[in-house]
């Protein structure tokens, strides 16, 4: 059943991928695979639930599914306006006692600076301590990251940490 399901939703990729690509989400952006994803659970609904659709000439789903897109669209947007600013500075968002434990980011330092870390991870250990409580996604913009990218290197940093704390 779940081949089934899966070999009827490889139907639709080509759509998937233009409406994406229409959608402005290019594969080097952070929110490419769960927008992906996400369509994919469209469109599949619409045929659990009894609906006939064709995966090529169909300009109809084509236009929903851009319309479903924009609505994800608007929603990260607005869920990313309610949190910290990009703007803001380091210093602020320090300050703020709500976002930061002091004694777990003196640790982390403590534990980096003993590592002697490379660039990137180094630049992954400062945003992981002066925005402890970020998400995934704001995390990967601000370092200019693919989230698969950004997955590695904080497992690559774990790792380090791991064996630092360790010894």
């Amino acid at each position: 059943m779940v081949q089934q399901v899966e070999a009827t939703l490889e139907q639709y990729e080509l759509m998937i991928r233009g409406v994406l690509q229409a959608g402005h989400v290019y594969r080097r952006s952070p929110d490419f695979d769960d927008y992906r994803q996400e369509l994919r659970l469209m469109i599949a609904e619409r045929l659990m639930a009894g609906e006939t659709l064709t995966a090529q000439h169909n300009n109809e789903l084509f236009r929903w599914l851009l319309w479903r897109l924009r609505d994800l669209q608007r929603r990260s947007k607005r869920h990313e306006d309610r949190g910290v600013p990009l703007g803001e500075a380091p210093e602020q968002v320090m300050s703020n006692a709500a976002f930061v434990d002091a004694e777990a980011t003196i640790l982390l330092a403590d534990l980096a600076k003993q590592c002697r870390l490379a660039q990137p991870l180094q630049q992954l250990a400062y945003d992981l301590m002066q925005y402890p409580d970020d998400t995934v996604v704001r995390r990967c913009h601000r370092l200019r990251v693919h989230r698969a990218t950004y997955n590695r290197r904080l497992q690559q940093l774990r790792h380090q940490l791991q064996s630092v704390w360790a010894a």
